[in-house]
């Protein structure tokens, strides 16, 4: 959708993906690649979801964060932090995130370009859903910044 164009992480994602195809299938430990688009309203008025923004979930914190979020965000939020942090409390106990609540979730390869969205109304499994616009936004930012920066040293 042309909205996905404004909406989408232009910073971490190319890189992210990158990243998990140098190494997704290369080593003795597998790969899962996450993507968190769980909206958020904070008492500023913001809404959306930002880097880093779901580590609260993945601890379970919600609770320490209500100078910052509204209690709606705090009620409505509060399956996304109970499921994030079983999650990731497996992902650390054994190395394998597949948990009650989640669809079968794959180690990412670059072939499958698997990974689960945490958003939306439960979490959903997506394959290589935004390789061709990271390609594009890769092609015409990121090889020009790395060009640049060869350049200067």
């Amino acid at each position: 959708m042309p909205a996905d164009l404004l909406c989408i992480d232009w910073l971490f994602r190319p890189k992210t993906i990158i990243t998990a195809d140098a190494i997704g299938g290369q080593r003795k430990a597998d790969t899962y690649v996450y993507m968190y688009t769980v909206g958020e309203s904070d008492n500023r008025g913001y809404k959306g979801s930002a880097h880093g923004s779901e580590l609260k979930y993945c601890f379970d914190v919600l609770h320490h964060y209500s100078n910052q979020l509204s209690q709606s965000c705090i009620d409505t939020n509060k399956k996304w932090a109970t499921m994030m942090s079983d999650v990731w409390a497996k992902f650390a106990h054994d190395g394998n995130p597949n948990y009650a609540g989640l669809p079968d979730w794959h180690p990412y390869t670059k072939e499958n370009g698997e990974l689960v969205e945490f958003g939306g109304n439960k979490p959903t499994l997506r394959h290589n859903h935004d390789r061709k616009l990271e390609e594009i936004i890769n092609r015409h930012c990121f090889k020009q910044l790395d060009e640049f920066n060869k350049r200067q040293k």
